[in-house]
């Protein structure tokens, strides 16, 4: 990130972050604070970081092994899933993800309960976009 800031030649930037990204913003702000005006964080809380336990454990913990975050790890291994499904239902699955619970990729169903369910595109989403 302080590269891209770098590079767009700014000294300080208004930095708007979503989810994966939030983290990114949070610690953009603990470590390089000179870098950023002001932070708008969106779906993501500041967690403080604990010195005793990995992040992962924490996620495995709190939401066990078939969450996103710790599914994604090996690398390569979702990509194999996603490109069983093909690209097109894939990106569906995603933008139109409604629970309120963290995405879950179980291995006999990669989208958990949304496995087997059509997907209704809402309407600011056509098949066009």
């Amino acid at each position: 990130m302080v590269a891209l800031i770098d590079s767009l030649g700014a000294d300080k930037v208004f930095f708007v972050g979503h989810n994966w990204g939030a983290l990114i913003a949070w610690r953009l702000c603990l470590f390089r604070p000179d870098k950023v005006k002001a932070l708008v964080n969106l779906s993501v809380h500041f967690t403080p970081r604990n010195p005793k336990r990995k992040i992962l454990e924490n996620v495995r913990a709190a939401y066990g092994d078939d969450h996103y975050i710790c599914r994604f790890q090996e690398p390569g291994e979702m990509e194999v899933v996603f490109a069983s499904y093909g690209t097109k239902k894939v990106i569906e699955k995603f933008l139109t993800y409604r629970d309120r619970d963290p995405f879950y990729f179980p291995a006999d169903k990669p989208f958990g309960a949304l496995y087997d369910t059509p997907v209704i595109l809402p309407s600011w989403l056509s098949e066009r976009c």
